[in-house]
């Protein structure tokens, strides 16, 4: 993830876009395809489409990462919180309902 971070503060990204597919790719493979370290993938893709102007690839992306992460995490986990505060400062940008 550290490289898609540099390449995402550099403004490069496309390349950070493909540094998270590959992460969200190699962890599937390794743990299984519902895994917490591909939720944050996913997560962080949302965050790089919505940067991009992209709302709807980023709503889609920050949707699979909170659908995911609801699977492995008890409803009062923190980082469950995160994925919350993700859809919900996305769809407030785009003025959606996140249900």
């Amino acid at each position: 993830h550290s490289i898609a971070t540099i390449h995402f503060l550099m403004g490069d990204y496309p390349k950070a876009l493909e540094q998270l597919k590959k992460s969200a790719a190699t962890h599937d493979k390794i743990l299984s395809p519902i895994n917490i370290s591909s939720a944050c993938c996913w997560s962080k893709m949302g965050i790089v489409y919505q940067s991009m102007g992209m709302s709807q690839d980023a709503f889609t992306y920050t949707q699979k990462a909170l659908e995911i992460a609801e699977q492995l995490l008890t409803s009062n986990h923190p980082i469950l919180g995160k994925f919350h505060l993700n859809m919900g400062a996305l769809c407030g940008a785009l003025e959606c309902d996140p249900e």
